[in-house]
């Protein structure tokens, strides 16, 4: 880690060195002088630190580390922010406006993601000219790095944006400025990127480049092509094909554009995918509860053919992954450190009870407690929390109660390269071969047997593709995949409407959830303080006898049906999951800052 944190140190003063911002901050980096490129890009050393430094402008705080990853995954239909606070979570509520505070800050995210496509484009054309990739291995490998990368922040742009504006080559004089162009001119050129890197890039773990998760390699490149091209031949809001960036509020559409087709990009998806499978080279983590405490310890990189295939590279005082999703803690007393933290967001309260109780996800996922003082203790019913993301856990590099944490982001799991290739097969009409992709998935959240008895239950694709629906629920909850899967799908309001319509069986016990008792009981798990364990979730109705405490009517409504008090499983609370129609509002407006700085050629669409 203190070397690749040395590289990226280094990255930095050649980056500053040869680009600077111009004074609207919006695509004006200055081009290198050739004799600049030729030392840069001729040494192998200088090269790859330029790589690293190509990443900064993408991890900065206004970035991914405090806008973009603390806000797009939510709210979905399994991941919820009920605080209906408009400046903290109005984002998340489908109600961001071009000129909401945290989008259109002084240096905002979307911008600076240009800033990172630029810095990339004028490295890949360094390397072109001076990098001898021919002749020189290491060189081509930092090539196809690049393109992954370049075609991993355009994944992430066009989930957030829709249609942008398309950059491949370094700006020039007299192209400052570009309007949006049509999505699948990205999407096209990013998967051409990524098919030509894929035959570059070594396997995790298989050579100085890729030793860890913290660069871009095989397998995850190939993950990036299936997840980019099922959102292109999926569902989501589009403009007319003749009316992007002119105002235009789209409809919920497919691609007119033939080579979006899934009969074309599902089987170039689908090679990639089974290359990767058939490799054996990543495997799942056999215990998901271990996975989880070596992500919160920052363990997961230095194991990069175990699970995780590319983590975004935060340093120890950076992002704010945990600080945002983390297990709440109240005046807590945790690894020597005394601190609250307090975020709102996490699983929809009847998640839990949409798990089959014998899933070893379920408890790893969503926890009805947190941390009070140096032990667990009971939340209230309309407030769960991610208990994959725990501050207890951070051991090596504990939380100290600052507002940054360190955590380092997983951008795709192995579980995912699976799941794909299982959904791609059904879809192909390979039923047979789908569950023996998706089976892995399931008996290591159940059991071989289990897993099996199961899959004999789906007997026809649309059987297969709603368990598919269900199983990316329970295998991704709280990783930011959900969103974009439900756009693709076209299932965004209809499943956060099916969700709405849980809550309120919750509260009242009826329904889905008839079968749960007015009164549960809890306590501290013996094993561990810092966990709690439950009587009654699973419609028990007797008395567990010693060492429990009773919760009287438990899922009653507290308080003002009307009010907005964090103890209220109310309708108020129920119906504020979104503020704004997700089904028109599925794109983020392009901030202000950007548009005033684009001279005119950007304009906002889906009614902004």
């Amino acid at each position: 880690m203190k070397k690749y944190l040395i590289n990226i140190l280094a990255g930095t003063l050649v980056m500053f060195s040869v680009w600077s911002c111009g004074e609207d901050g919006f695509l004006s980096q200055k081009s290198p002088s050739s004799f600049d490129s030729q030392t840069i890009f001729s040494n192998y050393t200088l090269a790859r630190s330029a790589v690293d430094g190509a990443m900064l402008a993408m991890l900065d705080n206004q970035c991914y580390a405090l806008r973009y990853k603390c806000f797009y995954g939510l709210n979905t239909d399994i991941e919820v922010n009920m605080n209906v606070d408009v400046t903290n979570n109005g984002i998340q509520r489908y109600l961001a406006t071009p000129d909401h505070q945290r989008l259109n800050a002084s240096s905002e995210c979307f911008s600076m993601f240009y800033q990172a496509i630029e810095r990339i484009n004028l490295a890949l054309d360094g390397l072109k000219n001076f990098g001898n990739m021919d002749n020189n291995k290491d060189m081509h490998i930092l090539y196809a790095q690049l393109l992954t990368l370049r075609a991993h922040i355009y994944c992430d742009m066009t989930r957030a944006w829709g249609d942008v504006p398309a950059r491949f080559v370094p700006v020039a004089q007299d192209d400052l400025y570009k309007p949006k162009a049509n999505r699948d001119v990205i999407f096209k050129h990013i998967l051409d990127d990524l098919d030509e890197a894929i035959p570059i890039l070594p396997y995790p773990g298989e050579h100085e480049l890729t030793k860890d998760a913290y660069h871009m390699n095989k397998a995850y490149a190939a993950g990036l092509f299936a997840r980019i091209a099922l959102m292109a031949s999926g569902y989501a809001l589009r403009p007319d094909d003749d009316k992007i960036g002119t105002g235009d509020p789209g409809t919920i559409r497919l691609s007119s554009d033939p080579e979006m087709a899934k009969s074309v990009l599902y089987p170039r998806a689908l090679s990639h995918l089974e290359e990767i499978i058939k490799s054996e080279k990543v495997t799942l983590a056999p215990d998901y509860k271990e996975y989880w405490r070596m992500f919160n310890n920052s363990e997961l990189a230095y194991h990069p053919t175990v699970e995780s295939l590319f983590v975004v590279p935060y340093g120890n005082s950076v992002g704010r992954w945990n600080y945002t999703f983390a297990l709440r803690v109240d005046n807590g007393d945790i690894n020597g450190y005394k601190y609250s933290l307090g975020p709102f967001s996490g699983p929809a309260p009847n998640l839990y009870f949409d798990f089959d109780k014998n899933d070893k996800r379920r408890q790893v996922t969503c926890a009805n407690y947190l941390i009070r003082g140096k032990d667990a203790t009971l939340a209230v019913v309309s407030q769960w929390y991610f208990s994959k993301f725990r501050t207890d856990q951070m051991i090596d590099n504990p939380y100290t109660g600052v507002n940054t944490d360190g955590v380092k982001p997983v951008a795709m799991r192995y579980a995912d390269i699976l799941l794909m290739a299982a959904e791609i097969e059904n879809e192909l009409g390979h039923l047979d071969i789908a569950k023996k992709y998706f089976k892995p998935v399931r008996a290591r959240a159940f059991d071989d047997a289990q897993a099996e008895a199961y899959l004999a239950t789906l007997t026809s694709k649309e059987a297969f593709f709603n368990a598919i629906v269900d199983e990316r629920a329970f295998e991704f909850c709280g990783e930011q995949v959900r969103k974009a899967d439900l756009i693709r799908w076209n299932m965004l309001k209809a499943k956060m409407d099916e969700t709405r319509q849980k809550l309120f069986e919750l509260r009242d016990r009826t329904g889905r959830y008839s079968y749960l008792p007015a009164d549960i009981y809890y306590r501290i798990n013996p094993d561990n303080p810092h966990e709690m364990q439950f009587y009654g979730y699973d419609g028990e109705t007797d008395d567990p006898g010693a060492g429990w405490t009773k919760r009287v009517n438990h899922f009653t409504t507290y308080g003002d049906d009307t009010g907005t008090a964090m103890t209220s499983l109310n309708s108020f609370k129920i119906n504020s999951i979104y503020g704004a129609d997700p089904d028109t509002k599925q794109f983020w407006p392009i901030p202000e800052n950007a548009i005033t700085n684009s001279q005119g050629h950007l304009v906002n669409d889906y009614g902004y």
